[in-house]
């Protein structure tokens, strides 16, 4: 089972092409809707500390 993460924390997940994608919330726009950033990297530590 995954580990939950704290809320602002974002989320780290393995690609289909062996990338590590990192992601997590900036902010909300006007109508509610959650805005996102998100780092690609070749190792989980990378794409966590970005």
């Amino acid at each position: 089972m995954a580990r939950k993460r704290k809320n602002g924390q974002g989320t780290v997940r393995l690609r289909k092409d062996g990338r590590w994608e990192g992601r997590h919330i900036v902010g909300y726009d006007e109508n509610g809707k959650a805005k996102t950033k998100s780092v690609l990297a070749k190792q989980r530590r990378s794409a966590w500390k970005s």
